[in-house]
């Protein structure tokens, strides 16, 4: 019975991980053009001016958040493997790691909206615009 709740978890982590990798094989825009974290100063972009940290800070957010998203599903998968044993020590584990992984997300959120808001209080107007899409 044990073996079968370890290919379940083994199949599921591979349901979630598919969609993710597949995603990462498509290429939006040419090496020229392409947009990563930082938007300045690669071939085919402008150099880089103060005018471009929220362009950056927006683009490190949307990173953080499109890898927190999946790890948060993996991690609910742990969860559930620890409370399908249905024993004491894995409820109380996997109520632990729900408190806190619930509680990161809230600060992630929370860091984010304090960027946010400084970004506006410095007058970053195309932020708001960016951030809003």
């Amino acid at each position: 019975m044990k073996i079968f709740y370890i290919l379940y978890a083994i199949i599921h982590t591979f349901i979630i991980i598919t969609p993710i990798t597949a995603y990462a094989q498509v290429q939006t825009a040419p090496p020229e053009e392409s947009n990563g974290l930082v938007p300045c100063g690669n071939r085919g972009q402008p150099e880089c001016e103060f005018a471009h940290i929220p362009e950056l800070f927006n683009n490190l957010i949307e990173f953080f958040l499109m890898i927190a998203v999946p790890l948060i599903a993996v991690v609910f998968m742990y969860v559930g493997f620890l409370l399908i044993q249905k024993k004491r020590e894995g409820l109380v584990k996997a109520k632990g790691i729900i408190a806190n992984m619930v509680i990161g997300f809230i600060v992630f959120i929370i860091g984010g909206l304090a960027v946010y808001t400084a970004l506006v209080a410095i007058g970053a107007p195309d932020f708001i615009t960016d951030f809003l899409k």
